[in-house]
């Protein structure tokens, strides 16, 4: 065999064979050679590739198709318009403190702070080896913490949510000013409820939030959600005009840094026309659960493993510039959204509850952020002919 990947499948007796796809449920011809009482097949697999063959008594055997060889004609141009499945999300984790009505402290992470202030009111530190909420009898909150984040706007923030744990608890402030705690609704988790704010306009803001606390549980990170784009220079962050386009690339630096939702790319291209019918799309270099791919509102296939090519149908619909429309949603990931984002632990391998209270030389006060979205721009292939 030529290709290194190949195999040479054996069965006793004479079998037509049949594969099953168990992504889509196709069933298709296999193709198969007879050597005297025995079926011979070629199997040909991608990197983490699978099959499923079935086997029917034979007739006569049937050739396998020549395998494809791809070479690549055009690549996808950027930037284009995107569209976000929810709201994109400020993390707010850092904060100045107090505990009960004493002097406000200084700026610190929000899982610190939790053990400052445990200190503070003379309760035991609440480290990564405790009961879960459901499995820890409720107790009498005996004091308060208050924090205090800072929101940077360049520019107006219409509608935003604050999205919080213990928000029927929480009292708010914001630049002085009381708000109504309103719960409405929640976000990812029911545990994570949100209270709708006023329109930020721009400038900085002050977002005082004051718990109950001391009777189990402790205090966590909330998110300020909306339509904006967040800019940041280490762990600082401002706000600016929502996310309408990305080129293809890591979009955390493109406005998205904790974002985890679906972003769908809307792309436009030529398909090469001395192939139709026979060209694919290749998405060789991404970082996201699944790329799917759509054209005018109908699934059409995902990518999700090697060798991430989708070869494209002869019958899609072009506009008058001779152009198939074609929608790439790049699945998120809630890794930038609650990973364990200050630890910095290159080797790290496990994640426990201790990997978000990391110190030393494992810890940034900045964040360590994972390569999210297409991160190069997708091919356009084209087979020659076997």
């Amino acid at each position: 065999l030529h290709d290194l990947n190949a195999a040479s499948l054996r069965i006793p007796g004479r079998w037509n064979l049949e594969v099953c796809d168990t992504s889509d449920g196709s069933v298709k011809p296999f193709g198969e050679t007879w050597e005297g009482d025995t079926t011979r097949a070629v199997i040909d697999l991608p990197l983490s590739g699978h099959l499923l063959l079935r086997l029917k008594p034979g007739r006569e055997a049937r050739p396998q198709p020549a395998p494809r060889h791809w070479r690549e004609v055009a690549r996808l141009a950027d930037p284009v318009s995107v569209t976000l499945s929810e709201p994109n999300v400020l993390l707010l984790d850092w904060a100045a403190w107090r505990a009960d009505d004493g002097d406000w402290r200084a700026e610190d992470e929000i899982l610190r702070i939790d053990n400052h202030a445990r200190q503070a009111c003379g309760l035991p530190e609440r480290h990564g080896h405790i009961a879960q909420p459901w499995a820890d009898p409720p107790k009498a909150h005996t004091h308060r913490v208050s924090v205090a984040f800072t929101i940077q706007c360049d520019t107006r923030i219409a509608a935003p949510k604050l999205a919080l744990e213990e928000a029927g608890a929480a009292r708010l402030k914001l630049d002085g000013h009381d708000l109504e705690a309103r719960v409405e609704g929640w976000w990812v988790d029911r545990d994570i409820q949100t209270i709708a704010l006023p329109d930020l306009q721009p400038g900085s803001h002050r977002l005082e939030i004051t718990w109950p606390f001391g009777g189990g549980g402790g205090i966590e990170a909330c998110y300020l959600l909306g339509d904006f784009a967040v800019r940041m220079a280490g762990r600082h962050a401002s706000l600016e005009a929502p996310v309408r386009q990305l080129a293809f690339g890591d979009w955390c630096g493109q406005g998205l840094p904790f974002y985890g939702g679906n972003v769908t790319y809307h792309c436009g291209l030529t398909p090469p026309g001395e192939s139709t019918g026979n060209w694919a799309l290749s998405v060789p270099h991404y970082a996201a659960p699944l790329i799917a791919v759509d054209a005018q509102g109908q699934r059409l296939g995902t990518i999700m493993r090697s060798p991430h090519r989708l070869v494209m149908p002869g019958d899609l619909a072009t506009d008058a510039k001779g152009q198939v429309k074609l929608d790439l949603t790049a699945f998120g990931s809630r890794i930038n959204t609650f990973g364990a984002l200050h630890n910095v632990d290159p080797h790290l391998k496990w994640w426990g509850p201790q990997s978000w209270r990391s110190a030393g030389q494992t810890w940034s006060d900045g964040y360590r952020l994972r390569p999210c979205g297409i991160l190069v721009a997708p091919m356009i292939e084209i087979a020659d002919k076997p």
